[in-house]
């Protein structure tokens, strides 16, 4: 795991180098995945995370099977209600990077709810033991 060094100082300086260490952690999780989110504590968390993060600038690392895009349907997946999904497919359909991740998370808005369409790499149902 990449480590920082700890920033200095107060303020701006020490608020970014925190976003940075964020931004590192999430980059992990791109890596490894998110096992074990519980749809409960764990969605509105991760999803204002992930919002502060995005809306900072903040992209996954290339190469990464899992990006943006595949972190907001993989939040979308364990939303706890219909509008909240819909919420997080939209951010998922604004992150898309490319025709194929549009296609996926156009399809899983016109889907009617419990039908996901499960991100690459999964081995398929409604996306409940989605990597």
């Amino acid at each position: 795991m990449l480590r920082l060094p700890e920033p200095r100082g107060s303020g701006p300086a020490r608020l970014r180098g925190l976003l940075r260490e964020v931004g590192a952690e999430r980059a992990g999780l791109c890596l490894e995945g998110l096992p074990g989110v519980d749809a409960g504590p764990d969605v509105p968390a991760l999803t204002a995370v992930l919002g502060l993060l995005a809306g900072r600038g903040w992209r996954s690392p290339r190469g990464v099977e899992t990006g943006l895009c595949g972190l907001w349907e993989y939040l979308a997946g364990r939303a706890s209600d219909a509008a909240e999904r819909r919420r997080l497919l939209i951010a998922a359909l604004e992150a898309a990077a490319g025709f194929d991740e549009v296609g996926r998370v156009r399809d899983q808005l016109a889907a009617p709810e419990g039908s996901a369409t499960p991100l690459p790499g999964s081995q398929g149902g409604t996306g409940t033991d989605r990597p």
